[in-house]
């Protein structure tokens, strides 16, 4: 417990470079990494049985080119457990992911992450998936660049997976990110689950900035009662039962879905700037309820824009927005995302 590493250099390891499990308010700090073989840095901690936060962290860390040898599922950051923070790191260059959370109630907040899943395919810069009773876990105020290569099935920047539900995805930045393929793949995308909030995000050049795969019933159904997500819902955690059906009220009655029971993901407050496959049968700045690509869905504040929309120099990437910019009359309630913040705390040479 309370162990830090801090302003350390990890290089040209064929390993991970950090690797710490059953920790409690450790800290990983002004690191570098780079040139590793299978993954960055692996941190976990907390008790996910009773909920009770681990509170490790990992801050401005640089992790670069991290997956030399492994190259799919080796992590620039992974978090585990229960209540852990990855905050003002800089992650990039890698043929798969770069972020692989399992657990609940982590915060990912103000990174910058760029150049990965260049050349994967059925993969995320950010994975979540498999286990619903991983949840509450948000992204928030971060900077994806430049992710995806076409492949063929399609990549996404953010991918909650085979029924994952729960995440929150709030005011992030996303341009260049993800390639629809042959199938129904977005930016940020859910295969089966739902309860999934996308708010108050900026999507840029994005060719399709929300995907979705709904599952039918008689899937669900036979994915609930698998012998392997019974041992996680009701074995490894209990689902039905406190702390998790307060801390996650929309738990209840999770074994008895309806028959005709709709399972959404929602968006509330993004704008779309120029991306192809925004909101089917939206004309720009246009607003009104939809729903995107399967079950999302959305009110009338997801703002579709043809053209900058207030930015202080989209050409040099410098997403904030001006005081005046269209985008807030167009979103009354959208909230100014905090860009400057994001990023490394230290500059590195």
């Amino acid at each position: 417990a309370r162990v830090t590493i801090e302003k350390c250099r990890f290089g040209n390891i064929r390993g991970k470079a950090i690797v710490a499990y059953d920790c409690r308010e450790c800290r990983i700090a002004t690191c570098d990494v780079h040139d590793t073989g299978t993954g960055g840095i692996v941190l976990g901690g907390g008790d996910r049985e009773t909920l009770t936060p681990g509170k490790n962290l990992v801050d401005d860390c640089l992790i670069r080119d991290f997956s030399v040898h492994c190259l799919t599922y080796a992590s620039a950051i992974a978090l585990q457990g229960c209540g852990n923070v990855a905050r003002h790191n800089e992650l990039s260059g890698a043929p798969h992911m770069a972020v692989g959370v399992s657990g609940n109630d982590h915060v990912f907040e103000y990174n910058v992450v760029s150049n990965v899943c260049m050349s994967s395919d059925d993969a995320s810069a950010f994975y979540k998936g498999r286990n619903p009773s991983c949840r509450g876990n948000v992204l928030r105020y971060n900077f994806w660049g430049e992710i995806g290569s076409p492949r063929g099935h399609g990549n996404a920047a953010v991918y909650f997976d085979d029924g994952d539900g729960g995440g929150f995805v709030i005011g992030n930045v996303f341009y260049r990110c993800g390639e629809p393929g042959f199938g129904n793949f977005g930016t940020v995308f859910c295969h089966g689950g739902y309860s999934n909030v996308v708010e108050n995000c900026i999507f840029v050049e994005c060719k399709r900035p929300l995907g979705s795969s709904p599952w039918p019933q008689k899937r669900w159904g036979d994915f609930l009662q698998s012998p392997l997500e019974q041992g996680r819902l009701t074995k490894e955690v209990d689902i039905r039962q406190p702390p998790y059906t307060t801390r996650y009220p929309e738990l209840l009655g999770y074994f008895d879905p309806q028959p005709d029971e709709i399972r959404w993901n929602a968006a509330f407050n993004n704008a779309f700037v120029n991306c192809p496959a925004q909101l089917p049968g939206r004309k720009p700045g246009e607003t009104r309820p939809g729903i995107i690509s399967g079950r999302w869905y959305t009110n009338a504040t997801d703002v579709v824009f043809d053209h900058d929309p207030g930015f202080r120099d989209l050409r040099g990437k410098d997403f904030r927005l001006v005081p005046d910019a269209e985008l807030y009359r167009k979103i009354p309630g959208f909230k100014p995302i905090p860009f400057e913040k994001i990023g490394l705390l230290t500059p590195r040479r």
